[in-house]
């Protein structure tokens, strides 16, 4: 009778570590809760409106009104494209994008830099391969020929 009670006591007390081990557990888990990845805080309900206002192009950028220069057409591995320049109103010296427009009108390119103090950041739109970024690139440095000139 004294190793049944025995048992069954260790057992009780193996039932009950046991449980405290995954209360344990799920402490450790809620810490490491998915929501802490940014990811999961961006789609959170609370952060996404934020998340969405930083991450949207400005306006001038998003219907391409701005100030800008004539196209001229150019050639890039044997097809045809206009290419272009637009500047944020009343901004120019800090933002400005480059875009190229496919001859048929079907897919355009762009190449968005801003000047914060004396860095230049630049963001590529529409996916531009090598070819097209070099022209996005010669673009933007036609247009700022000063650019990292003493």
């Amino acid at each position: 009778m004294k190793h049944i009670l025995l048992l069954t006591g260790l057992a009780l007390g193996l039932a009950g570590a046991a449980t405290a081990h995954a209360e344990s557990g799920k402490k450790q888990a809620s810490a490491m809760d998915l929501s802490n990845y940014a990811a999961e805080v961006a789609q959170n309900p609370k952060n996404a409106t934020a998340y969405r206002t930083m991450a949207a192009l400005p306006d001038w950028v998003k219907t391409g009104r701005g100030t800008s220069s004539p196209t001229r057409p150019i050639t890039i591995s044997g097809k045809r494209y206009l290419v272009g320049h637009i500047c944020e109103p009343h901004n120019c010296a800090q933002n400005q994008m480059d875009v190229l427009f496919a001859e048929d009108g079907k897919k355009a390119w762009g190449l968005v830099s801003t000047h914060v103090g004396k860095t230049l950041y630049q963001l590529p739109l529409g996916d531009p391969d090598e070819a097209l970024m070099t022209a996005l690139l010669a673009s933007y440095h036609a247009e700022n020929p000063d650019e990292g000139k003493p």
